[in-house]
């Protein structure tokens, strides 16, 4: 190193963490994108059930199949809210190892910001957030099943009360 040369090479102990810490948050990643896959095949395939066993509007509800249909719905929100505690989930163990690599970072890279970038929340730019467009997509699951089960118990007790919906 020159006497006016002030870099200095990373300690390679540090590059060595952050290459173990960064393959801890790529498992991280790969099984919540497998879980949040699971979560979305699961509802939409109760869902898809639930549309093709809707009850017809004018007709007398099977009673069975409003039974059937609301523990459908209950089931769907049930698996809506095991959905969000694994994003919940997947969100805690993301950011625990993206905090880590954060203060790895400048002793591995120096001034090469890989992590330390702020997010939009932090007055960094805007960017879509893959982490928001999931639990977007757990919202719009969570309203079907509401709307689901509003249509299903409307129609019952609207024909229970002698209306014909």
């Amino acid at each position: 190193m020159a006497d006016g040369d002030t870099k200095q090479t990373p300690p390679p102990h540090r590059l060595e963490q952050f290459g173990q810490v960064m393959s801890y948050l790529q498992y991280e990643n790969s099984v919540a994108w497998d879980r949040a896959n699971f979560y979305l095949l699961a509802s939409t395939a109760l869902l898809g059930l639930g549309a093709a066993s809707l009850l017809p509007l004018g007709k007398a509800p099977e009673w069975e199949k409003v039974i059937i249909l609301s523990v459908l719905c209950l089931a769907g929100l049930r698996l809506s809210y095991l959905w969000k505690r694994m994003l919940d989930a997947a969100d805690y163990w993301q950011n625990y190892w993206h905090e880590i690599l954060r203060n790895l970072e400048p002793e591995a890279f120096g001034e090469l910001k890989l992590f330390r970038v702020p997010l939009p929340e932090q007055g960094g730019p805007a960017r879509p957030r893959v982490r928001e467009l999931g639990r977007q997509t757990l919202m719009l699951f969570v309203i079907l099943w509401g709307l689901l089960l509003a249509y299903v118990l409307f129609h019952a007790v609207t024909h229970a009360c002698g209306h014909v919906a």
